[in-house]
């Protein structure tokens, strides 16, 4: 099978963990990355170590992603990929977080 001719790939909700990961993997093995987060001053480290377009977006909002992808296709292109990475910490609970149940409790 050969490989997808993939180029370009956008970033939503880029943090330290995961997403962190994958630009710099995606970066290395040639793909343009773009990164898009509501904070890009915390972006820049990662930017300029994977070469990456930076994109502020509030990603709970359908207009400013819209927004995104048409400064995507503008300043960068069109991407073959996207990542939607974004959560809001209100909605994350660790395992740590949730009470174990009893042993009398159904699943």
């Amino acid at each position: 099978m050969g490989r997808l001719p993939l180029r370009c790939v956008l970033i939503i909700g880029v943090g330290t963990g995961v997403s962190a990961s994958l630009a710099r993997r995606l970066s290395r093995i040639g793909l343009q990355v773009a990164l898009a987060a509501r904070d890009v001053e915390k972006l820049k480290p990662l930017a300029e170590e994977t070469a990456a377009a930076v994109f502020s977006v509030d990603a709970s909002q359908p207009g400013p992603v819209a927004k995104l992808f048409l400064d995507m296709e503008r300043q960068v292109a069109e991407p073959d990929v996207v990542i939607y990475n974004a959560a809001r910490a209100s909605q994350v609970r660790s395992r740590a977080s949730i009470p174990p149940r009893s042993k009398n409790q159904s699943r």
